[in-house]
């Protein structure tokens, strides 16, 4: 297929972006565009396109990449999208993925183990969950990840899963028992509890089972 150089457009201070057959292709910085000596109705080879998209686009994307991971971990669709907001080609954003991956700097179960783990003592499953579904995380993976941070915290935890641990961590934290909070604080807390995702049957377990010990 033969490709001809239609436009040329300032995209900022730093940035060019190069129109192939009347369509958007590609952005070069400028001291790149410079060094190619592009220009409106030359002619582009595959082998001068191939070696502009691996040699200059896909390296712009792979550092793109690598920064913005740097600054915070990402799981796959958040990067995805940081890379597509940054226009680059789909097929380099999706080549640039697959480098990052290769290196595991991304990783989505990590990032769902990792993020319920700093989280689950102040919120709910639902509530985790629904974030995570947002990143782009399966729910196979959000189970996995409770299951594991399960069995790490088995000891301590006796026999309560993870959203009962929440719950007791809450509660505690108020600083008296169970059986000293008022009804309008009794109230209060559940309802507290409820808005943040934790399903009735478990807050009404966990404070039964409170009540029970102290």
């Amino acid at each position: 297929m033969e490709f001809i150089v239609t436009e040329i457009k300032p995209m900022d201070k730093v940035r060019v972006r190069i129109f192939l057959n009347d369509e958007a292709a590609f952005w070069l910085y400028r001291k790149d565009y410079r060094e190619l000596a592009l220009e409106v109705g030359q002619n582009i080879s595959d082998t001068l396109l191939l070696k502009i998209e691996t040699e200059l686009v896909l390296r712009y994307a792979k550092k793109q990449a690598l920064t913005l991971l740097e600054r915070m971990d990402r799981t796959e669709l958040e990067l995805t999208t940081k890379l597509r907001e940054k226009e680059f080609p789909e097929h380099v954003v999706t080549q640039a993925i697959a480098y990052v991956k290769s290196f595991h700097y991304l990783d989505d179960y990590r990032y769902t183990l990792n993020y319920i783990r700093g989280r689950y003592q102040a919120k709910s499953k639902r509530q985790l969950s629904y974030t995570l579904y947002q990143k782009g995380i399966t729910q196979s993976d959000i189970d996995r990840a409770y299951e594991e941070l399960k069995e790490s915290f088995s000891e301590s935890m006796e026999d309560r899963d993870l959203e009962e641990e929440a719950i007791l961590r809450i509660i505690r934290r108020k600083g008296k028992p169970i059986d000293e909070f008022s009804k309008e604080e009794r109230q209060k807390l559940i309802a507290s509890l409820y808005r943040k995702g934790f399903h009735n049957h478990t807050i009404q377990k966990v404070l039964r089972t409170e009540e029970y010990e102290g």
